[in-house]
């Protein structure tokens, strides 16, 4: 079941509340938002850092482009991610959300960019999990959705 939050207020004045929900459903590919999505690079191991990057190619113009990104099992936002994210160029914000998933903002794209993201994972386990799946939509229209669905990462 669901909360049911409220919100009071003693003064008096403008107030702005942002509330969003999270559904856990299935990641099923799909292409309904103005973006494609890829992962390209090599996982790496235990021993060295996977030198991932997060492909994101606008279709047509996307004002407001939101990346919801599921990290494998074990794998912590760090600083170290959450730094070499954000100094990708077109990042305006990356937010760690539940354990395992990162919301990132990008600043409006133009039909036709490309955008590269690295994902600099340092794996802490070893073994085989699922992960790196990723909904890319435009915040205005969140229903709209690309998803990249999780693939399998053996780890040595």
């Amino acid at each position: 079941a669901g909360a049911s939050p409220s919100v009071r207020v003693s003064a008096e004045g403008p107030l702005f509340v942002r509330a969003e929900s999270l559904s856990y459903t299935p990641y099923v590919e799909r292409s309904e938002a103005p973006m494609t999505l890829s992962i390209q690079g090599e996982n790496g191991d235990a021993r060295h850092t996977a030198s991932l990057e997060l492909g994101v190619h606008a279709t047509s113009e996307v004002p407001s482009p939101i990346l919801l990104i599921q990290l494998p099992a074990g794998i912590a936002a760090d600083e170290a991610l959450l730094s070499s994210i954000r100094n990708s160029g077109m990042v305006v914000r990356v937010e760690p959300r539940t354990p395992g998933l990162l919301r990132v903002a990008l600043a409006p794209l133009a039909s036709g960019v490309d955008v590269r993201i690295p994902l600099p994972i340092h794996w802490t386990v070893r073994g085989t999990m699922r992960g790196l799946g990723v909904v890319a939509y435009e915040a205005s229209v969140p229903g709209r959705t690309t998803v990249l669905a999780p693939r399998s990462v053996t780890i040595q």
